[in-house]
């Protein structure tokens, strides 16, 4: 059985005055609630926050400091940062060291019991499912961690939630006779005969775990084209993407390189029967031009080959507020859904790459008041930390001429104050910030852009 509690303060409508101006404190009052979910770790479990997030558990994930299993329940506290304001409120950013996130969420999960943190069993992973929304649900995203420091968190990417290729072969071009035999059916024989076919060969030794990480979720085609020489070994390997137009016609431009297994996997196949013609009754091997083609399509998800997700997923996915959700492809129409092995912040993001200039943005403030500001963009759902470097507040090469809000609290004589300003990222310095009391409530409204 599973217990659901809210932790947390409750602020009141409009922030009291503060008895000094200690911005870290102020932080931790404006902080988001916590869900506390409270559940036996003898069990499966699947639990969802009161945002929607919702994260499957194996029975006995949780272990100890001292590796041994926690005898009574474990409480799970979780956080759920999705709109701009609970960012703000968590002092939230998405970036990973120099580089731009987009997010579609941010949760903070870690778990107790017998009065001590746990960690996870070494080897278990759990399952996290962020709610879509409707801008870019299509977007492959990726799973984050986020590290601490200096009241600020920076995000780096699990790169083992990063979907691998599958490699396929289809399709073969030859020319002449293998081993001047006549009779052989056209294609590629090993010299070798304890070796299978060549697509048998393939499927079986190709190392898929090798392919690099892609964020490109699009199936692609490449043409593999070699010369088989004399003595049966490849040479002259050149691969490219094969894409074509929709009347058919090859199109030459804009090209994905291959990936680097491709060519060294190809160039160790074992050596293959020379290829023959004849010159009058005589048959001599020539070096013998040839193809065939890869198709590189994508690894199901880990998740997907969790016997016991699965499971309790068809038991329990309909208790979800989505009624609609009956099965695994529904779920990932309307989650994004990751395997994680860390606790702690996590983010769900793709990196945010555009061809805008850069520039370092700059907003003059009062250092004495030592302003939070943060930057807020409208195009995509990224939100940035700046540096005080004396009366400059600086966001360090960012996209020019995108629309953002200008966000800074700071204290007053003792009071939280909030400034937001709509303006477009130039060179020109943003100047004369208007500050005022705020809520919770104002907070939500100015910031989380639509």
């Amino acid at each position: 059985m599973m217990k659901r509690y809210l932790s947390g303060i409750i602020l009141p409508l409009l922030f009291a005055a503060c008895n000094n101006n200690d911005v870290s404190n102020f932080q931790k009052e404006l902080a988001t609630q916590t869900d506390t979910l409270e559940f036996s770790n003898r069990n499966d479990t699947l639990i969802q926050g009161a945002k929607g997030t919702a994260i499957f558990f194996e029975k006995e994930s949780f272990v100890l400091p001292d590796g041994n299993l926690p005898k009574g329940s474990v409480t799970v506290l979780l956080k759920e940062c999705y709109s701009f304001s609970d960012m703000i409120r968590e002092n939230l950013s998405t970036t990973s060291g120099k580089n731009i996130l987009a997010t579609r969420g941010m949760i903070y999960i870690n778990a107790f019991a017998d009065d001590q943190e746990l960690q996870l069993k070494p080897g278990k992973k759990y399952i996290i499912h962020f709610p879509k929304d409707s801008i870019g649900s299509q977007k492959q995203m990726n799973l984050f961690y986020g590290k601490k420091q200096d009241d600020k968190v920076d995000w780096s990417l699990d790169s083992n939630t990063l979907l691998r290729p599958t490699a396929f072969m289809s399709g073969w071009m030859t020319t002449g006779y293998p081993n001047a035999d006549t009779t052989k059916e056209p294609g590629f024989y090993f010299k070798e005969k304890s070796y299978e076919d060549i697509y048998g060969y393939f499927y079986k030794h190709f190392d898929y775990t090798k392919l690099q990480p892609t964020k490109d979720i699009s199936d692609k085609q490449f043409s593999a084209d070699f010369i088989v020489t004399k003595t049966g070994n490849i040479s002259n390997l050149r691969i490219v993407e094969e894409r074509l137009d929709s009347s058919g016609q090859s199109l030459v431009d804009n090209k994905t390189k291959a990936d680097p297994y491709l060519y060294q996997y190809i160039l160790q196949i074992p050596t293959l029967e020379p290829f023959y013609e004849f010159d009058g009754d005589k048959p001599e091997p020539i070096n013998a031009p040839c193809s065939f083609y890869i198709n590189i399509g994508l690894y199901p998800p880990a998740y997907r080959n969790n016997e016991t997700y699965s499971r309790l997923f068809n038991q329990k996915y309909a208790a979800f507020k989505n009624k609609t959700i009956r099965t695994m492809n529904d779920a990932e129409m309307n989650y994004y859904i990751f395997s994680a092995s860390k606790l702690g912040w996590i983010n769900c993001d793709f990196f945010w790459q555009t061809n805008d200039a850069k520039i370092n943005y700059i907003v003059k403030v009062d250092p004495g008041t030592k302003p939070n500001i943060k930057l807020i963009f409208k195009e995509q759902k990224s939100i940035l930390n700046g540096t005080l470097v004396e009366d400059k507040y600086i966001f360090s090469n960012i996209p020019a001429n995108q629309q953002v809000r200008v966000v800074s609290i700071l204290f007053q004589n003792g009071h939280p104050q909030l400034a937001v300003k709509e303006t477009t990222t130039i060179e020109k310095e943003l100047e004369h910030l208007e500050y005022k009391d705020f809520s919770v409530e104002e907070l939500e409204k100015e910031v989380n852009i639509q």
